[in-house]
């Protein structure tokens, strides 16, 4: 078991304690440790980015010129996903939309024995001083 020295305020040690080998002498799984702060991490993003498709951008209601005869590629949109100014392509599949961080790949809490795993291997590093 180990043993932890009692410190007050000021400093001075005022006594040890023995910690519990169930909890900080377990073994340091550092795979579960990193998966678990992944999952904090991501957890903790606020969620507000977004991105906006060709129907949400402003403008482009007018086709830029005629279908036939110009020598220039057909357009429909001056906010087709190919221009400048334009919107994102597939932004509802591909691009991030505000509060639908649940669908991130990193998001989720995890399996509770791994969460539990790995969070007694970060209890036993810290006790350990590591």
């Amino acid at each position: 078991m180990p043993v932890v020295k009692e410190v007050n305020f000021k400093g001075e040690v005022i006594g040890e304690v023995t910690l519990s080998d169930a909890v900080f002498g377990a073994p340091i799984h550092v795979p579960a440790m990193h998966q678990v702060v992944v999952a904090h991490l991501a957890n903790c993003r606020l969620g507000t980015h977004n991105t906006k498709d060709r129907g949400d951008v402003r403008g482009g209601g007018k086709k830029p010129w005629r279908q036939k005869h110009t020598g220039r590629a057909r357009s429909g949109s001056s906010r087709s996903p190919l221009w400048v100014g334009g919107g994102v392509a597939q932004s509802r599949l591909l691009g991030a939309r505000a509060g639908h961080e649940g669908t991130d790949v990193h998001a989720g809490e995890g399996e509770r024995q791994q969460v539990d795993l790995g969070e007694r291997g970060v209890a036993a590093a810290h006790g350990l001083g590591e």
